[in-house]
């Protein structure tokens, strides 16, 4: 009988022209096992170009901080499967995704938050 699989890959690490990004990309973890497949968002983000093998290198700043957070992740995934097993595959979803809780983990590189451009209202 197969083992579930959990894997962690990066959300969209290349451009339109298949370059990889010099940006942060949101980190996914893949839960797979027979019928149930699901990929929530760990909440961590890193460069694609520090990102190989499912674990960010240590080229990146926060390596250590980030996969110790990752092996984290899998390990209660694992556990919450291993609990929910017996109930209906949006149940199990639901317990994975719950599973999934990251903690605040702020990247020392990220950027501020840019302030969205609204338009003025005209008025004649």
């Amino acid at each position: 009988m197969a083992d579930p699989r959990v894997t962690f890959r990066l959300n969209h690490p290349k451009d339109s022209f298949g370059n990889l990004k010099n940006e942060l990309c949101p980190i996914l973890v893949e839960f797979y096992y027979k019928n149930i497949r699901t990929e929530p968002s760990t909440g961590l983000k890193a460069y694609p170009a520090n990102f190989s093998n499912g674990r960010v290198t240590s080229k990146e700043k926060d390596h250590k901080t980030i996969n110790t957070e990752l092996s984290r992740i899998e390990t209660d995934i694992l556990e919450a499967y291993k609990k929910n097993k017996h109930l209906s595959v949006p149940e199990i979803k639901a317990a994975i995704k719950a599973a999934v809780k990251p903690e605040e983990i702020t990247h020392p590189e990220q950027p501020e938050e840019k302030k969205k451009w609204k338009p003025r209202a005209i008025h004649y």
